[in-house]
């Protein structure tokens, strides 16, 4: 039997802010059930980057996070609007880390919750990254004490392993950058 779509009856905007928008969708289900309150959480899409230097680093920010209310180890990471993915990534990796790469490629565009979410988000393997400027931050990820952190290739899978690299974005870019760099031969 085919999937069937859920009809949507109706739409709100059931909250509304600058960093975060909630709409609340009224749908029928294929067996004629009616949810009144189904909430989507309306977010721009993200870009993450997989930074490798040429001695076989990668490149983290280390900062605060207060939705997990912990310091977190994440590749370079920042929501986009009104750019290209590649252009986001770029952007993203220089203000986070002063470091920019001699080539840079999507290697991959996940949900982010397909349940709940409405972006997506979009990995980027770069390559012999270096330092070209200082980190350029905004307010937030200067209180959050955003550092850069560079761990050798043979310590990040063992750091996602223990749980020191959690945040789901860059276990995600992760494995699928490790991945790519398996195909390409690079392993």
């Amino acid at each position: 039997m085919a999937i069937q779509p859920w009809k949507t009856l109706a739409s709100k905007l059931a909250f509304e802010h600058h960093w975060y928008n909630l709409r609340q969708d009224c749908v029928e289900l294929p067996d004629g059930q009616i949810l009144d309150e189904y909430f989507v959480s309306l977010r721009p899409d993200l870009v993450v980057v997989f930074a490798a230097t040429a001695s076989n680093h990668v490149i983290f920010v280390k900062q605060f996070r207060q939705g997990v209310a912990h310091t977190t180890l994440e590749l370079p990471t920042g929501f986009f609007h009104d750019e290209k993915a590649l252009e986001a990534a770029q952007r993203e990796l220089l203000e986070e880390t002063g470091y920019q790469c001699s080539a840079l490629s999507q290697i991959g565009c996940i949900a982010t919750d397909a349940s709940r979410h409405n972006n997506y988000l979009y990995s980027f393997l770069g390559t012999e990254a270096h330092k070209v400027a200082e980190q350029s931050l905004d307010p937030t990820e200067k209180s959050a004490g955003a550092e850069v952190v560079l761990i050798p290739f043979s310590e990040v899978l063992p750091r996602v392993r223990s749980g020191e690299i959690f945040a789901m974005s860059t276990v995600a870019t992760i494995y699928r950058a490790f991945d790519e760099l398996h195909v390409q031969g690079f392993f």
